[in-house]
């Protein structure tokens, strides 16, 4: 059964993102995170392209990916992909108008872990 909604990802997990056929040049580009604290008051931070990945995404072929760093904090990342010629793409099914753009969520790691 295909996933509704991506599930979490987390820190030093891999993510990967696979295109179709002829996209061999987008880029996933973050520009920011939704950060919350334990009192779960949220902030929002601006971040560079790499967002919360331990070193730049890598892509073959149809598929980008990278290994989230381990000091990544807790919270949503937010990006848009980007086509070869740095343009933003639309979403196909945007959650709305105003927010067309992907995210990526990074929950706490369970006790002890």
């Amino acid at each position: 059964m295909p996933w509704k909604t991506p599930r979490p990802a987390y820190q030093t997990e891999t993510v990967t993102w696979v295109f179709g056929p002829g996209s061999d040049n987008l880029r996933v580009v973050f520009k920011k995170a939704e950060l919350s604290n334990s009192s779960g008051v949220g902030s929002n931070l601006l971040i560079n392209e790499q967002g919360p990945f331990s070193r730049p995404l890598s892509m073959i072929g149809g598929q980008i990916s990278g290994t989230i760093a381990q000091e990544t904090p807790n919270g949503r990342y937010l990006y848009d992909i980007h086509d070869g010629n740095n343009r933003l793409l639309p979403w196909v099914n945007p959650v709305s108008p105003e927010q067309n753009f992907g995210g990526l969520d990074i929950p706490k790691p369970p006790p002890g872990g």
